[in-house]
This record gives C-alpha cells, sequence and structure tokens, in this order.
C-alpha cells in the first residue's frame, strides 16, 4: 500500500464563476496603481526642478558676490589691463588668484546647479515612464 499513490480529483475543485472577474478586476487595479505611482514620481521630480531652479538665482547671486567682495573679479581684471606684469608675476598672480577665490559660494552654486541638472534628468525620465504606461494602459 506504501508504492501506490492517490491520484487527485480535479473535478471536485472547479474555479467559481466570479474568479475570472476578479482577476481582471485586480490586474486592472495593478494597472491604476502603476499609473498613479508614476505621476507621483513624476510630481515629486518636477517639484524639486522647480525648487532648484528658483533657489539657483539666490545661489548664483550669492556666488556674485561673494567673487565681488573677495577681490577676486579685480584680480581677474589685471589679467586684461596688465597683461605683461601678469606674464610676469605669474606664479603669485594664481596664487593670489587662488587665495581670493570664495570656495564657500561657489561650493552652494555648483551644488545647486547639480540639483537642477540632476532634476531635469530624473523629471524627463520620469515623464517617459509616465506617458509610456499611461500610452500602454489605455
Amino acid at each position: 500500500m506504501q508504492g501506490k499513490k492517490k491520484q487527485f480529483n480535479y473535478e471536485k475543485f472547479e474555479p467559481s464563476n466570479m474568479l475570472l472577474g476578479k482577476i481582471l478586476s485586480r490586474i486592472q487595479a495593478e494597472r491604476r496603481l502603476m499609473i498613479i505611482k508614476s505621476a507621483v514620481k513624476f510630481a515629486v521630480f518636477l517639484l524639486f526642478l522647480i525648487g532648484s531652479a528658483v533657489e539657483l538665482i539666490p545661489a548664483f547671486e550669492f556666488m556674485r558676490n561673494g567673487l565681488i567682495e573677495s577681490g577676486f573679479t579685480q584680480y581677474l581684471n589685471l589679467l586684461f589691463s596688465d597683461f605683461e606684469t601678469v606674464v610676469i608675476y605669474w606664479q603669485n598672480f594664481l596664487l593670489t588668484l587662488l587665495e581670493s577665490l570664495p570656495v564657500f559660494s561657489i561650493f552652494i552654486f555648483l551644488t545647486v546647479f547639480l540639483i537642477f541638472i540632476e532634476s531635469i534628468k530624473f523629471s524627463v525620465r520620469e515623464f517617459n515612464s509616465f506617458r509610456q504606461k499611461l500610452i500602454i494602459n489605455l
């Protein structure tokens, strides 16, 4: 008796008439959820894009003011007004330029600019993904 396997009777277990409808409605709900998730991701990256674009102007002003206040622009003007002296003392000139460079304000500007560029990249990617999912599920 141990070697003998019982055969399963499939006729006893038939799916209900509503099973296909439930499966199809669940698939449709998942598609809608996928579209909503994609739209939310696009909206978040779009908000980052708008926020970083707004912050780009004050960051640029901060950097510009730092360049002016530190005297960097005046030293840089020497390059155009007295080029011969700059060529003679080029090592001291470069050191003076580097010392007067407002590193923090440039860092802030470049950080905001990088966030802006990355936001553009992610917004475009999410928009294309959202549009593709919307077209497929229509």
